[in-house]
C-alpha cells in the first residue's frame, strides 16, 4: 500500500509540474508585464529586452508607449489602471490562439495562418482582454484595436 501511495504521489507530482510549465511565449508576456510596471526599469530597456522593433524610430515609439501605459495606469481609473491592478495582483490568464473560442479567432482572419499561431490573449479579471503578437521570442505588438463595426483586430507593430 505504501508503494502504491508513493507511485501515485510521484505521478501526480510529475503531472502537476508538467501542467504548470509555461512555454517561452507565455513566460515572455509575464516577464514583460512585470517589468512594465517597475518604474525603476527604463522604458528603453524594456523595449530592448522584450520588443522586436523594425528600426530605431520604432523602438522610440515603443518606449513612448511603455511610458503611456505607466502614466495612464496611475490615473486610478479606466482600462489601463485595471490592467495594472490585475497584473500586479496576478489576476490574469494567458492563452494561445489555438485555445481561443471561435468568437476571438475570427478577429484574426486577416492574418496569415502561421502568424495566428503567434497570437496570445491575456484575460484580465477586471479589464478588457489584451492581445500579443510574438515572433522569435520577442513581442511584435502588445497593443491594438478593433474598429467599430469591424470583426478584424489590428495590431500596432513596432
Amino acid at each position: 500500500m505504501k508503494c502504491l501511495s508513493l507511485v501515485l504521489v510521484l505521478i501526480l507530482g510529475y503531472s502537476v509540474d508538467s501542467y504548470g510549465q509555461e512555454n517561452n511565449e507565455i513566460k515572455l508576456i509575464r516577464d514583460f508585464y512585470k517589468a512594465l510596471y517597475i518604474n525603476d526599469i527604463d522604458p528603453e530597456e524594456i523595449v530592448a529586452r522584450y520588443i522586436k522593433c523594425s528600426d530605431a524610430d520604432q523602438c522610440k515609439k515603443g518606449a513612448y508607449m511603455v511610458m503611456d501605459f505607466r502614466n495612464l495606469a496611475n490615473e486610478e481609473k479606466g482600462n489601463f489602471f485595471l490592467l495594472k491592478k490585475d497584473i500586479m495582483e496576478n489576476n490574469f490568464f494567458i492563452s494561445s490562439y489555438n485555445s481561443f473560442p471561435e468568437t476571438d479567432k475570427i478577429k484574426f482572419k486577416n492574418l496569415a495562418g502561421d502568424k495566428r499561431k503567434e497570437i496570445y490573449k491575456v484575460d484580465l479579471r477586471n479589464g478588457a482582454p489584451q492581445y500579443f503578437l510574438i515572433e522569435k521570442d520577442k513581442i511584435v505588438s502588445f497593443f491594438g484595436f478593433q474598429k467599430a463595426g469591424s470583426e478584424d483586430y489590428t495590431f500596432i507593430v513596432f
